[in-house]
């Protein structure tokens, strides 16, 4: 069983569904989003309503899925298809029609993470940014470009700002992330955070408020985020006047 908790109390939580396992799935990778879960299960994506019910499967690449991320309005799948790998992007609204788009990504893909318009894929030693903000205007991800680094451990994007960690002397940094020039990625590292990595070591969340990681000992440590980045402009889809208004956040 999973059961979400009503947290609004943190002094009192209180128990805000039950999700039923009667076929004892192999559940892992439990993601709470609008009242439903999602989770993974033997290359299968599942989801239940989270105030009560048990896990149905989802007719996407069943036996396929080696990770998935949600966006805003996006589900976001990494399949392996044997010889390659790609990610498809469907409309979280219409999870029964065909994807939104579709972009094959590096053949050791393993982790897919989504942000606000952004999109990261890592593999091994490399690093995929894409643009999930242009599935709003002509549903396609854009492509800003790759990186490949060594001993990489884990990656977050909050609108221009990327953080990485790497394994042992590399440490944890923050980089500044430019206009797409191509296949590389561009990238001006700012900062630097003192400490050295491990390989079990997690980036648990980024957001405006600052970073969170899990340590290869189990305990969760943080930062508070000094930096002025863009996190979200609005409208996120396309301007269909030239006198129309956007406001642009910026977050740090």
């Amino acid at each position: 069983q999973i059961i979400p908790l009503d947290v609004s109390d943190p002094y009192n939580p209180v128990e805000a569904g039950r999700v039923e396992n009667p076929t004892a799935l192999a559940i892992h990778a439990p993601v709470l989003h609008a009242g439903r879960l999602f989770a993974l299960a033997s290359g299968t994506l599942y989801a239940a309503q989270a105030s009560s019910g048990s896990w149905q499967p989802l007719a996407i690449a069943p036996g396929q899925l080696v990770d998935y991320a949600l966006g805003e309005e996006h589900l976001f799948v990494l399949v392996d298809e044997g010889a390659s790998r790609r990610v498809d992007a469907y409309v979280l609204d219409a999870l029964d029609e065909a994807p939104l788009a579709t972009t094959s990504v590096t053949v050791d893909a393993h982790t897919v993470e989504a942000a606000s318009q952004r999109l990261l894929v890592m593999g091994q030693d490399t690093l995929e940014v894409f643009h999930a903000g242009a599935l709003y205007r002509d549903a396609t991800l854009e492509p800003l470009g790759a990186l490949t680094l060594p001993g990489l451990v884990g990656a977050r994007v909050l609108g221009e700002l990327l953080v990485v960690m790497e394994q042992g002397a590399g440490g944890m940094w923050l980089a500044d992330l430019g206009p797409s020039t191509g296949a590389q990625l561009s990238w001006r590292r700012v900062a630097r955070v003192d400490r050295e990595v491990m390989a079990a070591d997690r980036l648990l969340d980024l957001d405006a408020q600052g970073l969170i990681w899990r340590t290869d000992k189990g305990s969760c440590e943080g930062m508070r985020l000094e930096l002025m980045t863009p996190a979200s402009l609005l409208p996120s889809g396309v301007l269909d006047d030239a006198q129309n208004k956007t406001s642009l956040t910026l977050t740090g």
